[in-house]
């Protein structure tokens, strides 16, 4: 809810374009420009507005309406989600810095605990030693999250990419090879453990 549309893409280097990708970015109400105009994150309304932008873009002709991914960022995570399980217009959803909880939750749930709940084809990240970076991060080369989210779609949508609905949870070390390298990980304890 600290972010703005102008976090990601940036209009001077935008990493989508050179992927062939379309962004469409928005401050949902509680977010930026919204946050200022007193709209706030209230029942549904985040979903509401979510909704409009892809009755928007899905009719634009250089869109592929059966290709609509949503990419959530931190708080972005909970209302991706959120906005995909009711609109069935969303053919992925990539979260990126996950906050899956509402409230005073939203950074005590771990996100293996969210991602046991989904049905769908997944895959789950878990980065070492790293907690909200979107920038720089060793575990990913250097490269800004924002790389490695386009590039798993962009894989999801060339078939070269195949989540199950089990999914593969994946412990990208520090230094190591990558989140896409022989890193498959079983958390060492059940869903409901904490770690500490």
């Amino acid at each position: 809810m600290d972010q703005t549309k102008e976090v990601f893409p940036k209009a001077a280097h935008n990493i989508a374009k050179a992927r062939g990708a379309h962004v469409l970015a928005m401050d949902g109400p509680g977010q930026g420009s919204s946050n200022v105009q007193k709209i706030r994150a209230v029942r549904d309304n985040y979903g509401r507005a979510g909704a409009a932008v892809i009755s928007y873009i899905a009719k634009r002709p250089e869109v592929d309406a059966d290709r609509i991914a949503i990419y959530g960022i931190s708080m972005g995570s909970y209302w991706s989600l959120r906005l995909a399980s009711c609109d069935r217009r969303v053919a992925a959803v990539v979260s990126a810095v996950a906050c899956f909880n509402p409230n005073n939750t939203i950074f005590t749930g771990p996100p293996r605990a969210s991602n046991r709940e989904l049905t769908a084809q997944k895959e789950l990240w878990v980065l070492e030693n790293q907690y909200h970076p979107l920038w720089s991060i060793g575990n990913l080369g250097g490269l800004d999250v924002h790389d490695y989210a386009l590039d798993w779609l962009q894989g999801l949508y060339s078939g070269h990419l195949q989540p199950t609905r089990q999914g593969r949870i994946a412990y990208v070390r520090e230094g190591g090879s990558g989140p896409w390298s022989d890193c498959e990980w079983q958390p060492p304890i059940g869903p409901a453990q904490p770690y500490f």
